[in-house]
């Protein structure tokens, strides 16, 4: 378990490096770069839930005898195929991550409303006077006091991941459907309260992001078929 709740970490850090990264490029407009934020969030998510798990566990010996660069990158796997020992070990540990993270926006809710209440706290001296306080400005009082920025391509980066990574392995591993229906149950509960009571007033956004979104989903089964051609072929 302790392996998935790393994963889930790694990919909450991932996100946040690419957000920083892809801003660095000063893209033209604002729908660019949130574009291109949330399909690089994905890509990078699922690179790392879905696929370096599988070959860090994965033996190419049969492939390139032991001497080629796959075998030379990833030595320490012994599983060749789709076995018993492989849904034992990396199938279980997916489904683990994934399951860590449908319950990851509840999880990051916590702790962020825990920082941002301690940091107003901190600002009124540590006292309940709702009227203290150390800000330097009415706007710097009103950044600290009304909320965090709604940012919708982590929302849709986190749909496509869960789609994903079900896709990818349900054939073979049934209960990722499920997860995936309980985390977006999970996150469309948890961003309906939260754009009501958390976030500031979010901006308009067009359709762009969300015909984008839908053109990505119809490429999932692409991803889908060879691999449930593998799996339901292994002997």
């Amino acid at each position: 378990m302790a392996v998935s709740f790393i994963i889930v970490g790694v990919n909450f850090a991932l996100k946040m490096l690419l957000v920083e990264l892809i801003k660095a490029l000063h893209l033209k407009t604002v729908t660019i770069e949130t574009n291109y934020t949330m399909i690089t969030i994905f890509i990078g998510q699922f690179i790392n839930t879905a696929v370096l798990i599988v070959l860090n566990n994965a033996s190419f010996k049969d492939f390139d005898g032991g001497q080629g660069p796959l075998s030379m990158i990833f030595f320490v796997g012994t599983e060749t195929d789709f076995s018993v020992t492989w849904y034992r070990t990396v199938g279980l540990t997916i489904i683990r991550t994934m399951m860590s993270q449908a319950i990851w926006p509840l999880i990051e809710f916590g702790m962020f409303y825990s920082i941002l209440n301690l940091t107003r706290w901190a600002d009124r001296s540590y006292t309940s006077d709702t009227f203290s306080t150390k800000s330097p400005s009415v706007q710097a009082y009103i950044d600290l006091y009304a909320g965090p920025e709604y940012l919708i391509h982590y929302r849709y980066a986190a749909i496509l991941l869960q789609i994903g990574v079900a896709f990818c392995y349900g054939c073979a591993m049934p209960p990722l459907y499920a997860i995936a229906c309980l985390a977006f149950v999970i996150l469309y509960i948890n961003e309906r309260l939260l754009v009501c009571y958390y976030y500031r007033e979010p901006p308009a956004f067009d359709e762009k992001m969300t015909s984008l979104t839908l053109d990505l989903v119809d490429k999932v089964p692409y991803i889908m078929l060879p691999m449930a051609f593998w799996q339901l072929g292994n002997r």
